[in-house]
């Protein structure tokens, strides 16, 4: 099993579902969406930081389509901020 360090230091299982949810959210096809999961996680180790995915991901969308990639960081600010106001 590989685990994933989060921000505050908290670590959970790595699920590539839920790159794959956030990648389609942003206007990406749900193949693509795959496809970048797939590589992030061949990148995955244990101990990988939430920090380290975002940089993978971003990568993979900017090589895709740039304006996916702007979305995704937009949307990934708005859920933050909602998460912190909670």
């Amino acid at each position: 099993m590989i685990s994933v360090v989060k921000r505050y230091g908290t670590k959970e299982e790595f699920i590539p579902e839920k790159i794959v949810a956030s990648i389609s959210k942003v206007g990406a096809s749900s193949k693509i969406a795959r496809n970048i999961a797939k590589t992030v996680e061949g990148k995955a180790y244990d101990g990988i930081t939430t920090s380290k995915i975002r940089e993978i991901v971003l990568s993979a969308l900017s090589e895709q389509n740039s304006e996916w990639a702007t979305n995704w960081v937009l949307y990934e600010r708005a859920i933050k901020k909602r998460r912190e106001q909670e």
